[in-house]
């Protein structure tokens, strides 16, 4: 059973990893290929890409301060939301951009209704078996 549960991490972090650098593509296809030629298109393309970083360095090893200020990573429904929302953002006049938005919303509804099937969340590659459990929000002290 163990061995099964390993192999459903591994499997949801390679997805997350792969999904994370279709974030990154996603912003470069925006920022080089929107046909806008105004600040707007490359600050969102800008925006995109460093969304899709984030995703990729918390997949990897969370980072405390990026944990607390990302908190809906620990959770699916907030992985789902973020990639729905991405997905939206990657839209426009383009038929390349239907190859990022697909699997960013796909993956997105999947990922809200793991919520409800109560599946945890795979453990990062580099987190020394670490969870994201364990970064709680600071309390304030009184």
């Amino acid at each position: 059973m163990a061995s099964s549960n390993r192999v459903m991490n591994i499997i949801f972090n390679v997805l997350n990893i792969i999904l994370s650098l279709i974030i990154v593509g996603c912003g470069i296809n925006h920022f080089f290929w929107s046909g806008a030629l105004f600040t707007g298109a490359y600050v969102l393309g800008i925006f995109i890409i460093f969304a899709g970083v984030v995703a990729f360095i918390i997949e990897l090893k969370p980072m405390a301060f990026l944990i607390m200020n990302f908190g809906f990573f620990r959770y699916w429904i907030g992985r789902g939301l973020f990639y729905i929302c991405i997905s939206t953002l990657c839209v426009y006049s383009n038929f390349y951009s239907l190859v990022f938005t697909i699997p960013l919303a796909v993956t997105g509804i999947i990922y809200i209704v793991l919520q409800f099937v109560k599946i945890p969340l795979p453990k990062p590659i580099l987190g020394d078996g670490d969870s994201y459990e364990e970064y709680k929000p600071l309390s304030s002290s009184k």
